[in-house]
Parts: C-alpha cells; structure tokens; sequence
C-alpha cells in the first residue's frame, strides 16, 4: 500500500488531525527525530524547526551516516530526502525495515518528485508518508504529530 501523500493543507496531510503548530509543548518532548537531506540548506533549517517545535533532531547527509546514527540513537520518526546526491533514500528506507526488531521508526519521505510513481515507490519501501518538499514546516510537523498519534493543546479558548 502506497504511503500517505499530501502536497496541500495540515488537516489533509494528517487526515483529520489538525493542530496549531505553532504553540510548543511538552508533549514532544524525548520525541527522537533523525532528517537525512545531502543538501545543508535544507537539513539544517529544518533541523532547527523541528527543535524549536521540542523535537529531539539529529541529522545526516547520506545513507552510511543515516544508518549509523538510526541504530545508535533509535529515532521514532525518520525525515528522509529521497535523493540524496548520488544514492537512494529508499535504501535508507529498505534497510530499516529491514533491521530487527520491534523499535521501527515511522519514515516520512521528502521528495521534490510527486508523481504517483514516486508515492508508490516510497511505499514498496517501507516509507509511512510521503510529503513534498515545497509543503511548510507547520504541514510536516502536523504529519509528526498526526503519525505519532500526539494531540497538542489548542491556544485557542
């Protein structure tokens, strides 16, 4: 089954989840996130995003450093770029799935590339969802949220 995959609003990308992202809580808190992107300008950003949203982030730029850092620090949530300069995210992907073990962490693939080809692809893969690169920070952050099962407070009365 091809995973998720949204390019519009917060309440389709979690599918009924729709929360303000912009209010921080302790209810992310110890929630381990690992983004593997090749390109710095959008890895580091994003890192920082997610930090500030109380995501505990760790990063990497290819597949060795992105297994290695998996393994070694068991994140709940991947953040994957698919292309990642010469080498596939989608190993990424297989290869965790592949890992032993209860402890998987959901995948959520990031890819300029929407076509259904691609959606399909990242599903055959073991990805969770799939989201585009030119979605927001907030409708990434409501996928977490969404796939993680978290609700978060409204700031609204």
């Amino acid at each position: 089954m091809p995973p998720k995959s949204t390019t519009s609003a917060a309440c389709e990308t979690t599918r009924g989840y729709l929360h303000d992202c912009t209010v921080t809580g302790t209810h992310r808190n110890g929630i381990r996130v690992l983004v593997v992107d090749d390109q710095a300008s959008i890895r580091l950003p994003l890192c920082d995003e997610l930090g500030e949203a109380g995501f505990a982030v760790s990063a990497a730029a290819n597949v060795a450093d992105a297994l290695s850092v998996a393994r070694a620090q068991q994140p709940q949530v991947v953040v994957l770029d698919l292309l990642l300069g010469t080498e596939s995210g989608l190993d990424v992907a297989r290869t965790l799935r592949g890992e032993p073990g209860d402890n998987q962490p959901l995948i959520i693939a990031l890819s300029g590339h929407t076509g259904s080809r691609f959606v399909r692809g990242a599903g055959e893969a073991g990805c969770d969802f799939y989201l585009a690169k030119t979605s927001s920070r907030a409708e990434l952050i409501a996928a977490i949220d969404g796939l993680l099962g978290l609700s978060m407070a409204s700031s609204h009365p």
